[in-house]
Order: structure tokens, then C-alpha cells, then sequence
């Protein structure tokens, strides 16, 4: 039995309507699947970009422990350098008894010392009578020396001396301070003392060698 014709205009209606409502939530899927794929893509980037400065940010400690943790070495060339045509003095060495580490690196100064044609004497551990006098301070200050590092000791220091900044071009050129910026300029980093009561004696420093921190 066919419909009668207001039934079928008005299914023929709904029809269309729900050809229309179909084509639009088409649509409005569409945009929708579109919108939250670009969304999820963004946060992916974020994500990633994240995941990255951690990573980098991971490497840059892992670097600096390497560096903390790392044997000291002496860039020949860059002390050669510095102390190309500069005044000179007799130099000794003393490091660390037992610390491996403070031995080598002593042995590297005094290797580049010697082909530098200085004055120096090999190294020697700080002798135990000599720490043993001075129980409530490090080891290394037992002859002048700083608790850490590497410290160039002299005798005395002057007013020029004490002032001169080794960063800068206009500095006192003594032994010490000579010593002292090329140690500087070769190793990252070096101390210095002078005039105490375990100073060396007039006319020859004294490198203390004592462990990085």
C-alpha cells in the first residue's frame, strides 16, 4: 500500500533533514577530528621539546661532574706560552701524600717546568712532621698551601704584587706572578699565598699541589 502523499512529502522531508543533519555532523566530526589531531600534535612538539632540554639539560650535568671528577692536566703549549721570556726563580713541588691524582698532576708541573728551563726541584709528598704540627688545619696548609687546588707560595708578596690582576694585560711580572698566570691559563685555575709562617724562602716559590676540592 503506497503512502499517501502528505506521508510521503513528510518522510521525503525528514529525509532530507536527516541527510542534512548527517552532512553536518560530518562536518563538525571532521573539524573536530582535524582540531584535536593538531592538538595532540601540539602537546606531542611540547612533549618532545620537554623530553629535549631535560636530556640536555641531563648531558650539561653529567658534563660538569665529568669535569669535577676528571684528573687535572697541564695544556703545555699554553703555559709555555706565558712564560716565554718572563722572569724566573727556583721552584719546588710538594703534593698530597696518597692521592694519586695530586702525584701526577705534580709531575706534569714539574715535567713543564723543566722543559720551560726553570729552576725546579721534583716533587715530594708534605711531609708527615710537618702536618702532623698543624692538626687543626688541611694538609696543605701545613707548607703554605691552600686547602684545595693548586697554590703558587712565595716568600713574601709586595704592594704591586697583591694588586696585580692576572685577568686584565697590566700586572707585576715577578716569578710568582708569572708562575702564577701561566698555571692559570694552563690548568683553569690556581691559588696563592705568601708571607705566612710556612712561606718558602726568599728567592723560591713553592707549588702546593692539593686535591681539586
Amino acid at each position: 500500500m503506497w503512502p499517501s502523499e502528505e506521508w510521503a512529502s513528510k518522510l521525503a522531508d525528514w529525509a532530507n533533514f536527516g541527510l542534512i543533519a548527517s552532512l553536518i555532523a560530518g562536518v563538525i566530526s571532521t573539524v573536530l577530528l582535524v582540531w584535536m589531531g593538531n592538538v595532540k600534535e601540539t602537546y606531542l612538539k611540547m612533549h618532545l621539546i620537554a623530553s629535549n632540554e631535560r636530556a640536555a639539560e641531563a648531558e650539561l650535568k653529567l658534563e660538569t661532574l665529568r669535569r669535577q671528577v676528571a684528573a687535572r692536566h697541564v695544556q703545555r703549549d699554553v703555559f709555555f706560552r706565558a712564560v716565554a721570556g718572563q722572569p724566573k726563580a727556583r721552584v719546588e713541588l710538594m703534593y698530597l701524600r696518597d692521592d694519586p691524582e695530586c702525584f701526577e698532576l705534580a709531575q706534569e708541573i714539574w715535567r713543564v717546568l723543566q722543559d720551560a728551563q726553570w729552576d725546579v726541584i721534583a716533587p715530594v709528598p708534605i711531609p708527615p712532621s710537618v702536618a702532623s704540627a698543624n692538626l687543626q688545619s688541611p694538609t696543605s696548609m701545613s707548607v703554605g698551601g691552600q686547602p684545595s687546588g693548586v697554590t703558587v707560595v712565595t716568600h713574601s708578596v709586595s704592594d704591586k704584587e697583591a694588586e696585580a690582576d692576572l685577568n686584565s694585560k697590566n700586572w707585576e711580572h715577578t716569578p710568582w706572578t708569572v708562575l702564577s698566570n701561566a698555571l692559570l691559563q694552563s690548568l683553569g685555575q690556581i691559588k696563592g699565598s705568601g708571607g705566612g709562617p710556612n712561606s718558602p724562602p726568599e728567592g723560591t716559590l713553592r707549588v702546593v699541589v692539593a686535591p681539586r676540592l
